[in-house]
């Protein structure tokens, strides 16, 4: 079971994730959602709700860091 701080934890991270795309679309909720929503290949083929749904929220948010070059 996970304590108060780690669900804090991921759902920081989660919260990150959405700010960067969000960012990314200049603020476009729908193409944000949608991007959330598509399989992404350089993901591995799957969506990033599939990579927060398995645990990866880390690796995806490294990744976004990555892609909009927030460091």
């Amino acid at each position: 079971m996970k304590s108060k701080s780690d669900e804090e934890r991921l759902a920081g991270r989660i919260r990150e994730v959405t700010i960067l795309v969000l960012r990314s679309f200049g603020g476009d909720e729908a193409k944000a959602k949608a991007w959330f929503e598509q399989k992404n290949s350089l993901l591995g083929d799957v969506t990033p709700n599939e990579m927060i749904a398995a645990g990866r929220v880390e690796k995806l948010l490294k990744w976004v860091r990555l892609q909009v070059g927030d460091r």
